[in-house]
């Protein structure tokens, strides 16, 4: 789901920037690269702090980011607040959280298929990129001028993914500790 409001943001963010906040191309792209820094960021942040924290605390602090720099997206977005700063700051947090949930999800959901994590591999990032496909027309549909279809999206993904952690990754995690 966190991967959904990445693909989110890169098919609709130069549509609301550029069109809808008047920006040029050239500030389109400082802003892209703050919102893409905050991946980077992340990542760095993610590889220094998993073996301290767990896979399972990483997955939860991203997918908790994630959320709550979503909904505050959506809620900038749905109050009309038309500056670029209003997408840009949460989106980076957004960025920054799947950064620390990407990795280690994708590690968590192979690692009970040594035998065959090539064909597992693959069905997980054929569904990711199905779903950022599917995202992408929606948003394109949805446009209306406004942020609001865009930063929706990255606030229903942010929730989305705490919802996957508290209803699939953390019963699963919780068992394997019990065992």
């Amino acid at each position: 789901a966190v991967q959904t409001g990445i693909a989110a943001f890169i098919s609709s963010s130069a549509l609301v920037i550029m069109r809808s906040l008047g920006h040029t191309a050239g500030e389109y792209a400082v802003l892209f690269a703050i919102v893409a820094s905050g991946h980077v960021i992340g990542a760095i942040a993610s590889s220094r702090l998993v073996m301290r924290l767990g896979i399972d605390r990483m997955i939860r602090t991203g997918s908790v980011l994630a959320c709550l720099s979503g909904i505050v997206a959506a809620g900038l977005g749905w109050a009309g607040v038309d500056h670029a700063a209003a997408i840009v700051a949460p989106t980076f947090v957004y960025m920054f959280a799947t950064a620390l949930v990407m990795p280690h999800a994708t590690a968590a959901a192979l690692s009970p298929f040594p035998k065959i994590a090539g064909a597992a591999s693959s069905l997980l990032g054929f569904v990711q990129y199905a779903l950022g496909s599917v995202i992408s027309y929606v948003l394109g549909a949805l446009y209306d001028g406004t942020q609001r279809p865009l930063t929706t999206a990255i606030g229903l993904m942010g929730m989305a993914s705490l919802l996957v952690y508290l209803f699939l990754v953390r019963p699963i995690a919780a068992s394997e500790r019990r065992s």
